[in-house]
């Protein structure tokens, strides 16, 4: 009995000196790498500081403009005063879940959709009335609008105090779109009824707010405004199919296009994004238990990922600096050019400690791709006003590009999505002018399907007269 105590006795104490141990060797591993971590993490910040980028929210944001000069609270009216609404159909309780109906495109949305998508003033005419009501409907947005237009500065999503927690709505990215939609339907509305000048300044509005949004520092914002900018040329081009505006009218316009700015804006995103990512890495590593997965149950496995995090979060976080520098290093080069290295940062393997990277690592090459698609149409635009002015002077359109440039007094841009001239060839009394597309391959001036999830395809402008 009293051997079995003296075992009993020799069990415990080994139990508590490995117990010790595991304690000591708890915190200094604990310290180790929270000290290995956070020096990784300094000298990238210092880099980061030394190359002139921000780290701070503070060094992000734009300046605030006050109230009365900012464009952006007129543009806020004029979205409140949208008349578009589409209620959500109503579902069923039970399965199965019929398909709503969509034979009935008589809603707003879906009357301003059709009238954008027609490729014809045929097309157009029997949705004319209806559009014209629209119009009507929100000619108070559309006022607003207007005024905003005018006023030189603008700054949307005002309150910058906490970014992770007051990140822009999207319903702000929805009903601006909206907005530049109703506007560019007016410019169409207009020209097709004859009345050209009206029609243009009508048409002026999307690219008015494109210019607003230069400053706005969130991937969402400089997200629309690619949208916007698609608005604006597909608008333009219907536009031009029917009518000949004055080559003065495009030769100014032709040159405000050249000023539009994508670079600057797309470099800023990725910074205040990765700003952003630090804001929220250094919150999680404060009270992991309260920002790492918070809405997932309190299961063993995240409860182990949050006490993991509090040994190994200084290293996911170095690991993610350092990861952000391999995408900065290539901010300045075009997509063509940075693609295949931004697949290779994609598929590297993300260390086993790093797995907060691992969940919340932006995809960012369509960041990349999405800033040259938008650049691609500002040069089609460019080429395609300079078109405009070729026949209005000729009365016909050249047969190549050279022989445009030799004409103007402007230039015609490259392609940016293939470094190269855009596609040009005459086609009867019209012409095809087209892009190469996000998938940088020609593919024969066949457009991009609106709403497909592949790349496949060109960014076309095509005029048949």
């Amino acid at each position: 009995m009293a051997k079995r105590r003296s075992l009993g006795k020799r069990v415990a104490l080994a139990c508590g000196v490995l117990a010790g141990v595991l304690v000591v060797a708890g915190v200094v591993a604990y310290f180790v790498l929270n000290s290995v971590g956070q020096r990784r993490v300094d000298a990238a910040l210092a880099r980061i500081r030394a190359s002139g980028a921000p780290t701070t929210w503070e060094e992000v944001i734009p300046p605030p403009i006050p109230e009365d000069e900012n464009a952006a609270v007129l543009y806020e009216k004029a979205v409140a005063l949208i008349a578009l609404t589409k209620p959500d159909p109503p579902r069923p309780k039970y399965p199965p879940y019929p398909y709503p109906d969509s034979s009935d495109r008589s809603h707003p949305l879906d009357v301003l959709a059709d009238y954008l998508s027609a490729a014809t003033r045929e097309q157009r005419k029997a949705l004319e009335p209806a559009m014209a009501q629209i119009l009507a409907d929100n000619a108070p947005a559309l006022s607003y609008a207007k005024q905003a237009a005018g006023r030189a500065k603008c700054r949307f999503d005002g309150d910058y105090t906490d970014p992770p927690e007051t990140l822009p709505l999207p319903l702000h990215r929805v009903r601006l779109q909206d907005l530049s939609r109703l506007a560019s339907a007016r410019a169409i509305l207009q020209a097709d009824r004859g009345d050209l000048p009206a029609a243009l300044e009508a048409w002026a509005l999307p690219l008015r707010m494109v210019e607003h949004l230069e400053s706005e520092p969130t991937l969402l914002r400089q997200g629309e405004r690619c949208a916007l900018l698609a608005d604006a040329a597909d608008s333009l081009q219907r536009i031009l199919r029917d009518n000949r505006p004055d080559p003065e009218w495009c030769r100014l316009t032709a040159d405000r296009l050249a000023h539009v700015n994508l670079e600057a804006p797309f470099v800023r995103v990725l910074e205040s994004r990765r700003v952003e990512d630090i804001l929220l890495r250094e919150r999680l590593r404060s009270d992991p238990d309260r920002y790492l997965l918070p809405s997932l149950p309190d299961t063993t496995e995240v409860a182990a990922m949050r006490l993991g995090y509090r040994f190994v979060g200084a290293l996911d976080e170095a690991f993610a600096l350092r990861r952000w520098e391999q995408y900065m290093s290539l901010a300045d080069k075009p997509y063509r050019e940075a693609c295949s290295s931004l697949d290779a940062i994609a598929r590297a393997e993300t260390p086993r400690y790093a797995y907060v990277t691992l969940m919340m690592e932006p995809v960012l090459a369509g960041v990349w791709r999405a800033r040259d698609v938008a650049a691609a149409r500002l040069a089609l635009v460019q080429a395609a006003l300079g078109l405009a002015a070729y026949r209005q002077r000729f009365d016909e359109y050249p047969q190549t590009l050279d022989q445009l440039r030799r004409a103007l007094t402007w230039p015609v841009p490259q392609d940016p999505l293939s470094g190269k001239d855009l596609v040009y060839r005459r086609d009867g009394p019209g012409y095809l002018l087209y892009s190469v597309g996000p998938n940088l391959s020609d593919d024969a001036g066949t457009p991009v399907r609106s709403g497909s999830l592949r790349d496949d395809g060109d960014i076309v402008w095509r005029i048949e007269r």
